[in-house]
């Protein structure tokens, strides 16, 4: 098993470059808190193994002379930007990475996750009814051999015995460990297409 632990934090750095390389006269990067980490299985195995990928930058911002470059009329919110990915899970390869050999020909499928723990995130589907439907990453179906196994989100919402029938519009809400949230709503549902559809009782 490989375990990466170089800088596991940095507190308030800051970054200069200059040159005749890079596109700007001086581009300045600055960090309140970065941390990085990373654990990973580096032999083939019938067995899983553990993995994690812990990348943290918060408090990132950069110097106008970059933002001018790639934002010139100022439409983006300028404000510094935190960006976290943490992950765990098991896994294992189904090839030896270390062959320089197989490295060089791997195989179609070169690994199998088993289980996968994306942290510091909360998905949630809202339906504009008001009812909301919290998401979970998971193996399905569940009870399954592994080997048979995908991962994927999935929520259940149980249907009150009095909801309406009819088409129900939806979005989905990413939240991060931070607050920050993103929101996501499906092209096409002002014409009816990918709608939540409650049908009415069989009589």
């Amino acid at each position: 098993v490989l375990f990466l632990q170089p800088s596991p934090y940095c507190m308030n750095s800051t970054t200069t470059l200059t040159g005749t390389q890079i596109p700007v006269p001086q581009a300045t990067i600055t960090l309140a808190e970065a941390a990085f980490k990373m654990l990973m299985p580096v032999t083939k195995s019938d067995t899983p193994q553990d993995f994690g990928l812990l990348v943290k930058m918060a408090g990132l911002s950069v110097n106008d002379e970059i933002w001018n470059m790639i934002d010139p009329g100022k439409v983006l919110p300028r404000d510094p930007a935190t960006l976290v990915l943490d992950i765990a899970g098991k896994g294992r390869w189904l090839f030896d990475i270390m062959d320089p050999a197989q490295a060089e020909n791997p195989p179609p499928v070169p690994g199998k996750l088993t289980s996968l723990d994306i942290r510091d995130i909360k998905l949630q589907v809202t339906l504009d009814n008001g009812n909301s439907v919290d998401m979970s990453y998971g193996a399905h179906p569940p009870g399954a051999p592994a080997s048979s196994q995908e991962h994927y989100w999935t929520g259940a919402w149980t249907i009150p015995a009095d909801a309406a029938a009819g088409t129900y519009n939806w979005t989905l809400t990413v939240t991060d460990g931070t607050g920050h949230k993103d929101s996501f709503t499906p092209i096409g549902q002002n014409i009816g297409l990918d709608q939540l559809t409650i049908a009415k009782p069989q009589s």
